[in-house]
């Protein structure tokens, strides 16, 4: 979870507040508990991370070094819903 959170942080402003995101995630003790303990919670704060990160790649406008087609905006938009389906049915 910690990789997409800095991924996201990184794509949607800069990789300083990505690394400090990240630092104030893991500096948090439920975060930090939850990653360990065998409960269905750190499987869906997973799937909720790579959802939210799957979404924004499909709504973020295109950059000059790679822009998306519609069939890919559309693959990563289906990709997002079945990541959400899949955090909902673990509820």
């Amino acid at each position: 979870m910690s990789v997409l959170v800095y991924l996201l942080a990184r794509r949607m402003f800069s990789a300083e507040i990505a690394l400090t995101t990240l630092i104030a995630l893991n500096a948090i003790p439920l975060a930090a508990d939850a990653s360990f303990l065998m409960t269905q919670d750190p499987v869906q704060l997973l799937f909720w991370a790579a959802t939210v990160y799957v979404v924004w790649l499909a709504i973020e406008p295109a950059s000059d070094l790679e822009p998306l087609s519609d069939s890919a905006r559309n693959g990563l938009w289906l990709l997002g819903g079945v990541l959400a389906a899949l955090r909902l049915w673990l509820n």
